[in-house]
């Protein structure tokens, strides 16, 4: 039985990433520059950089970015509850 092959995903433009987010071009390029996010540049050693990407690999990164922040709430509500109880103590 021969194993069903996909294509690879296409790389995209930083308009279709801030088409996908809903965001301005400028804010994907900088945090591209940044490294917030996943970004491969056509040309690592250019001065002006050409940036592309994969839109599952920002997707990802978003998933993961809400799992850490619901992560985040439920340990800072634990710590403040934690801390109020100390005090009436």
């Amino acid at each position: 039985m021969p194993l069903e092959q996909t294509e690879p995903e296409h790389y995209v433009s930083a308009d279709a990433v801030s088409a996908h987010l809903s965001v301005e071009r400028r804010v994907v390029l900088n945090l591209a520059r940044s490294g917030r996010i996943p970004a491969h540049p056509l040309d690592p050693t250019a001065y002006k950089k050409i940036w592309r990407f994969k839109l599952s690999e920002i997707d990802a990164l978003l998933c993961q970015n809400q799992l850490g922040a619901r992560a985040n709430k439920t340990d800072n509500s634990e710590q403040v509850l934690g801390g109020s109880e100390k005090a009436r103590r």
